[in-house]
């Protein structure tokens, strides 16, 4: 599974009795090609979702439009974005699955997805994120989005530590920060430092983990580490190495290499890496026993 994307932004023009919240139905539908006047209905529902989110050089705009390719270049200039500007040509939500596209080979931070004309007249935008990233700016998060095949969820919960069933009774209680530490506690800037923090204190038992902590100082352990990459792992739904708590061993250094963690590999990848070493270990014992009978 990809990357999750957040929809941290939501703006529409709409004719007679349409809503905002007409775009989760009408984003599913197909209306054809845009109405005169795309590009104007565009830019006022890219500078609406703009008020509020943090953005800068890397804000990409992606429009579905059949007006040639430089509808997205028309909206995107007055608004002074300067990343990728794309009129996508295809079905509905082409411009979403595009610009999740580029978020994830990381071609720009932010990106606006337009899809019109909405009720054949009007226009609607989402503002999309990676999650981590989201997490970090904290952003307000609308939903999510999973893919491929692209399909929205709910935001996801802060992840929990999961106890062993085997263990029964309460469990212990949290002692204190440990005062031996150098550095002085700093408290998480952001929900993905609060996430991070918070799974640290459940697994290594401390009522208080600070942003420049390190994971080690703590207490932790390489087996503490691999569970808690591999819960973090499945909330972010990316790959992010096991040795990452050894590149990033503060909760700050961590958030960090979380943002710039790749896309999950697929099963069938993988297995397909599996297969290869099978094949080369198979060949390297086959020749071993060659030389052996020769």
């Amino acid at each position: 599974m990809a990357n999750v994307i957040a929809i941290v932004g939501l703006a529409g023009r709409f004719s007679g009795e349409a809503a905002i919240e007409d775009l989760w139905r009408d984003l599913s539908g197909d209306f054809g090609p845009p109405p005169e006047g795309s590009d104007r209905l565009f830019g006022e529902c890219a500078a609406d979702v703009l008020q509020g989110l943090a953005y800068g050089d890397r804000t990409g705009l992606f429009l579905r439009g059949a007006e040639g390719d430089l509808l997205a270049a028309a909206v995107a200039d007055p608004l002074g974005l300067s990343g990728p500007a794309v009129t996508v040509h295809g079905p509905a939500l082409a411009a979403v699955e595009r610009a999740c596209q580029s978020l994830l080979a990381n071609e720009c931070d932010l990106a606006l997805a337009g899809e019109a004309p909405v009720r054949g007249d009007g226009a609607a935008v989402v503002a999309l994120k990676r999650l981590p990233a989201a997490l970090a700016d904290g952003d307000s998060i609308l939903a999510v989005i999973h893919g491929p095949p692209r399909a929205l969820a709910p935001p996801p919960a802060i992840p929990q530590v999961r106890r062993d069933p085997a263990e029964t009774g309460e469990p212990a209680p949290l002692r204190e920060r440990p005062a031996a530490l150098a550095n002085p506690y700093t408290p998480p800037a952001n929900l993905l430092e609060a996430a991070i923090a918070g799974v640290w204190q459940e697994e290594l038992g401390i009522a208080q983990v600070g942003v420049d902590d390190n994971f080690f100082d703590l207490g932790g352990t390489s087996i503490a580490g691999v569970k808690i990459i591999a819960l973090l792992k499945e909330w972010l739904h990316q790959d992010i190495p096991t040795v990452s708590l050894y590149e990033g061993p503060t909760v700050r250094a961590l958030a960090q290499v979380l943002l710039h963690s790749g896309p999950a590999r697929r099963y069938d990848v993988v297995r397909e890496r599996g297969e290869r070493r099978r094949r080369k270990l198979q060949r390297l014992g086959h020749g071993a026993r060659q030389d052996a009978a020769d």
